[in-house]
């Protein structure tokens, strides 16, 4: 059977068409990959699948990290410090599901496989959100 998650990681397509629209190439390039390492791993559930899929989160975060950080000591507008808070809000929350929740055996790394599938398709929509949050404000 095919995982909820292979599934949930179409929603990175989002993160491709909005930084391809909004000329954000390395953006659009690092979203495809991860979208290309999600669905292999999702779909194959293999150890050096899981690990070129970490590459590519790992390269995502550091350059989202990277941006925000950069646009942060620019804010503007109302909107601009509502979206920081969104982003600051979506990092806590995949932290929360993935971070802690490996600590403590819940969330992502449940007993229940199925709830351990939705809580990180849950996580791959805050990260599609908070990433498309910091597209914007570039």
């Amino acid at each position: 059977m095919i995982s909820i998650c292979f599934f949930s990681s179409f929603i990175f397509l989002f993160n491709i068409i909005y930084s391809y629209l909004k000329n954000e190439i390395i953006y659009c390039i690092l979203f495809l990959f991860l979208l290309i390492t999600s669905l292999l791993f999702h779909y194959y559930k293999n150890v050096f699948l899981l690990f070129i899929d970490k590459i590519s989160i790992l390269a995502i975060f550091s350059f989202g990290l990277y941006k925000f950080l950069q646009k942060i000591t620019i804010v503007n507008t109302y909107l601009e410090y509502l979206l920081i808070v969104v982003i600051l809000l979506c990092f806590i929350i995949v932290n929360y599901l993935y971070v802690y929740g490996y600590l403590v055996n819940q969330y992502c790394f449940c007993n229940n496989i199925y709830a351990c599938e939705i809580c990180h398709s849950i996580l791959h929509m805050f990260v599609s959100i908070g990433h498309n949050c910091i597209i914007y404000i570039l």
